[in-house]
């Protein structure tokens, strides 16, 4: 399947954008100072103000408190993969380490649990990634089952499928939902190519869109991965991330998906077809 990037909109540096979201004072003008140490590029940028009333502010105290050190255990949090607000009663919070999902009312009282350990229906080996669908559905994805196992919004069983391969790639991660309910995924290249030389390579990350179903729909998108050093201990083949190697970022907003690079201070915009 052929790769074709279709670019709907290039943000222009990330700094006078970050002034732009920051609200500061109108005709303030703010410089970022860039500077090399040692090969490489230091930007710093001034610190952003606010006029008293304007922008958007968190609260002084939180309106809701999940999770304490000591307690019931029903309400010690470890290793939260994410937390969403499941229509306007709920809240799912998902633990990776023990592979289960709680549920909270809004007050912070406990409602629930499910999922535990294992490879049959409604149990995770590795909970990677969960996201709010349609219909108040919650999606969670499997690393170590390979799949997608679909909740209802009170936590009942919907059905499980996996993500349709990608010829010759490694087994594809989701990003995230579009607003149609297909789903953004990433197949990673890099590691797949026989011979690299030893040293740090950065290869091309391809981005495919699936059906809500699971099965492969397009390729969107080849963008650069993540950097990472390629060669062998002991004659066994080794792959570790460097130290301050470029990675990449990737959300999904809508019928949109963004790609930032950390080649270059923009963030890039595509749409979902």
């Amino acid at each position: 399947m052929k790769a074709r990037a279709r670019s709907v909109a290039r943000v222009g540096q990330l700094i006078p954008l970050a002034c732009l979201l920051c609200c500061d004072r109108p005709g303030r003008e703010h410089r970022a100072e860039v500077r090399d140490s040692l090969g490489i590029e230091i930007v710093e940028h001034p610190a952003l103000s606010v006029d008293s009333g304007g922008g958007w502010r968190l609260s002084a105290d939180p309106i809701l408190s999940i999770g304490t050190a000591d307690g019931a255990e029903e309400d010690q949090l470890y290793d939260v993969v994410s937390a969403h607000l499941i229509g306007s009663t709920r809240i799912a919070v998902a633990m990776g380490f023990s592979n289960r999902i709680r549920f909270y009312g809004l007050d912070g009282s406990y409602q629930g649990t499910v999922g535990s350990e294992g490879g049959g229906p409604g149990e995770f080996q590795t909970i990677m990634g969960v996201w709010r669908l349609r219909a108040d559905s919650i999606g969670v994805f499997d690393f170590g089952n390979a799949r997608l196992t679909i909740l209802t919004g009170q936590g009942q069983l919907g059905r499980v499928y996996r993500f349709e391969q990608v010829p010759g790639r490694p087994l594809p991660l989701p990003v995230g939902p579009f607003s149609d309910g297909t789903f953004l995924g990433r197949a990673h290249m890099m590691g797949t190519e026989a011979g690299l030389p030893e040293g740090i390579h950065r290869g091309l990350v391809e981005f495919v869109r699936w059906s809500p179903t699971g099965e492969l729909l397009d390729s969107l998108a080849a963008r650069p991965d993540a950097e990472r050093y390629y060669g062998a201990i002991d004659g066994r083949p080794t792959m570790a991330s460097p130290p301050f190697s470029r990675e990449f970022a990737v959300a999904v907003s809508g019928d949109r998906w963004y790609y930032g690079s950390m080649s270059a201070y923009e963030i890039e915009v595509y749409s979902e077809q």
